[in-house]
């Protein structure tokens, strides 16, 4: 196996790049993602500078940087395709696409919609070199692998990729992860890394919800089972990237931080062991 950490700093952009850097060395993770967002390192309106930027900035301290977290459509780049070439020139090899809004009402017409426009997502992205990820979501068209499956299978693996995500998928329900990672099979390259846990508020238990809400944790407190999740990697010698999303404490800096420390650890024991010592 061969898995980069990484992370997703939504909650850290008061940070410098040179305290993001050194950020990703405290916590024992490998990189960090490029943000394509306003507010943060790299904005939209000034994406050429800002990548380079980030990506120079970030190798000073010895880190390279290959995934590119961004809310790119396919509508907007096939108009303007310059942030696929600017991305691609500064060797970012994947980007997190925008995500397919739910569509209740019509909810074939919307696979099959959301179907076509990755088939042109990966035309254009074969002539950037680069590949589109579709992370999982709850409460968008895609919370699930099998929703996945209809709309990426048969296209090629180096332009389209797949980016499950167990703690969103607590949302909506789950499915069995062995099943999923087999069903996604080289389409699959990321995971999404948080997690949840149930909580009931009893003042909220004749709302539709009936009381129950879920809150953000740690990986070793909340309710994903991630022995589960490494063990068929484990078992296909799969590489990609686990991209950690520390949501929880948003506003104490100094506590998530301390917090995502200990889930790095957990997870990197949690793939020893079954390394190891596979099942």
């Amino acid at each position: 196996m061969s898995i980069i950490f990484s992370i997703f700093p939504k909650f850290y952009r008061e940070l410098s790049l040179d305290q993001l850097a050194e950020l990703v060395r405290e916590t024992g993770l490998d990189t960090t993602n490029l943000a394509v967002r306003d507010g943060y390192w790299c904005e939209p309106a000034t994406l050429e500078r800002d990548v380079a930027r980030f990506v120079s900035g970030m190798a000073k301290h010895g880190l390279k940087i290959h995934f590119a977290t961004t809310g790119y459509a396919l509508a907007a780049l096939v108009k303007d395709p310059t942030p696929l070439k600017i991305l691609a020139d500064n060797g970012i090899r994947e980007f997190r696409m925008g995500y397919f809004e739910q569509s209740p009402d019509d909810a074939r017409g919307a696979y099959d919609r959301a179907r076509k426009e990755m088939e042109q997502m990966a035309e254009l992205c074969g002539k950037y070199r680069i590949r589109a990820v579709y992370q999982i979501h709850h409460w968008t068209l895609v919370p699930n692998a099998s929703a996945a499956y209809f709309i990426i299978n048969g296209l090629p693996a180096e332009s389209i990729g797949i980016e499950l995500d167990p703690g969103n998928q607590t949302f909506e329900g789950t499915e069995d992860v062995a099943k999923s990672i087999s069903l996604l099979g080289d389409h699959l390259v990321a995971f999404g890394i948080k997690d949840t846990r149930p909580r009931f508020d009893p003042a909220k238990k004749l709302e539709p919800g009936k009381g129950w809400e879920r809150d953000w944790c740690s990986l070793d407190e909340g309710q994903v089972n991630w022995h589960d999740v490494v063990r068929p990697l484990a078992k296909r010698k799969w590489s990609g990237t686990f991209v950690f999303m520390p949501f929880y404490h948003e506003h104490d800096s100094q506590l998530r931080t301390s917090v995502l420390k200990k889930e790095v650890v957990y997870l990197r024991n949690v793939i020893s062991q079954l390394v190891l010592k596979p099942s």
